[in-house]
């Protein structure tokens, strides 16, 4: 391989590394996804990545109010394109990548609490809407 051609092929995976580094698939902060299936009230999967929402908790398993959480939110988004925003710091302890996400012109984190379903939950340096959330 000469110098040359080394070097378009380094630029081109770079180029491929900075087009794949957003949220969960695209390169910019917001990006329109489709949820194949809610896994809990704070926690949904597109294709095989799983996203949890910010700045919330939802009642876990075996915890009351698990079912409830779990179905507004599956009633709100599951098979919905979906847009979805980052904020600092990209992945949590589990891998799931954390985001904002927003359905027509509901903001779904906020939505969850406004129904008594999720608890404000800030994890640093993630705090972009605390105030909206803490309302």
């Amino acid at each position: 391989m000469s110098m040359n051609s080394y070097r378009v092929w380094q630029s081109s995976i770079l180029i491929l590394l900075v087009i794949t580094s957003g949220c969960v698939s695209g390169n910019a902060v917001n990006d329109t996804v489709t949820v194949t299936r809610v896994v809990d009230g704070d926690t949904f999967k597109v294709g095989e990545k799983y996203i949890r929402l910010i700045g919330i908790d939802t009642p876990e398993k075996n915890e009351e109010y698990y079912n409830e959480s779990t179905q507004i939110l599956k009633n709100l988004i599951e098979g919905k394109e979906v847009v979805i925003e980052r904020d600092k710091k990209n992945k949590d302890w589990y891998g799931r990548f954390l985001c904002y996400v927003y359905i027509d012109d509901i903001f779904v984190n906020r939505y969850m609490m406004d129904h008594g379903y999720a608890e404000l939950k800030t994890i640093l340096p993630n705090d972009k809407y605390e105030e909206l959330l803490n309302i």
